[in-house]
Order: C-alpha cells, then sequence, then structure tokens
C-alpha cells in the first residue's frame, strides 16, 4: 500500500493536543471583548436637573398693571456615558396657574462622557400684576414653576426627556 498511510506519526501531527484549550481561549477572549465593547457602549441615563434660576430684571407698568421680569435659567445635564452626547432643543416653561412663558435654547451642546455641563437660557416673563390675586389685595405673593425638557443624541440616536 501507500506508505503515507501508515505512518502514525502523520496522524499524531494532524490531531494537536492543546485544541481544546486554544477554542476555549478563543471562544472566552471574544466574550470578554464583547461583554466590555457591551459595557461602554451601552446607553446609560443622561440626567437633566434645574440648578438654579435667576431673575435678571423685573419692571412693573402701572398704566396696565402688568409685570415683566426677566430670568436666567440654569439647567444642568449630567452625562454618565462613556461617549460624548449632543444636547438641543431645550426648553423650559414657567407655569404660575397656567403657563406664562417659556424659554428656547436650540444650539447644539456637546458634553464629553462622564461629565456635567451647565446650560443658560434667558426669557422674559410677562404676566398681569392681579394674576391669581383679589383686586383689593395690597401684597400679593407670586409662585412659579419651572419645567424642562432637553432632547439629545447619543451615537446618533434620538432620545429625550
Amino acid at each position: 500500500g501507500i506508505p503515507a498511510l501508515h505512518n502514525t506519526a502523520t496522524f499524531a501531527r494532524l490531531r494537536p493536543k492543546r485544541t481544546k484549550l486554544h477554542v476555549g481561549l478563543s471562544v472566552f477572549v471574544c466574550l470578554l471583548l464583547c461583554s466590555l465593547l457591551i459595557f461602554f457602549l451601552f446607553e446609560r441615563t443622561t440626567l437633566v436637573k434645574l440648578d438654579h434660576v435667576d431673575a435678571v430684571h423685573y419692571q412693573i407698568d402701572n398704566s396696565t398693571d402688568e409685570i415683566a421680569i426677566t430670568y436666567a435659567i440654569y439647567v444642568k445635564v449630567y452625562n454618565n456615558n462613556y461617549v460624548s452626547v449632543t444636547y438641543h432643543d431645550l426648553v423650559t416653561t414657567v407655569e404660575g396657574i397656567r403657563p406664562i412663558g417659556n424659554c428656547s435654547m436650540n444650539s447644539e451642546v456637546s458634553v464629553s462622557g462622564r461629565s456635567s455641563r451647565t446650560l443658560e437660557c434667558q426669557t422674559i416673563v410677562k404676566f398681569s400684576r392681579l394674576y391669581g390675586c383679589q383686586p383689593s389685595a395690597h401684597y400679593h405673593q407670586y409662585s412659579l414653576i419651572f419645567g424642562t425638557s432637553i432632547q439629545w443624541n447619543y451615537l446618533s440616536i434620538g432620545s429625550g426627556v
């Protein structure tokens, strides 16, 4: 017969002794790399908080009984992701008994990974001096509620809060 078929050294060379070890190690390394990639690129929540509000300027018009207040609204955004997030379309509404004003910021702001940034938006709120009060009252106290919504992009996927 053929001498190559009867040679036992040839068959031993074709069956490596560490095949299971090499396959197991390569599967483990692939799973580890995939897990790390998913961990670092998985979208985490971005936190948006109203930092503070400053009344920059106010004006009272006695002829129309109207109050105009210019506010600077500071919103702090926290990026818990490992990649940068682009924020856009910041809208802050000012409400009393009913909505009386809003503030919009249409520019895009990028926040790098694992950091925070404060965004500023200014708005003018006008309402009647007698807003929510009895006309005969001499002392007026106004309660205003500020609500904020913002849109963001994370790896070209749109989201919002």
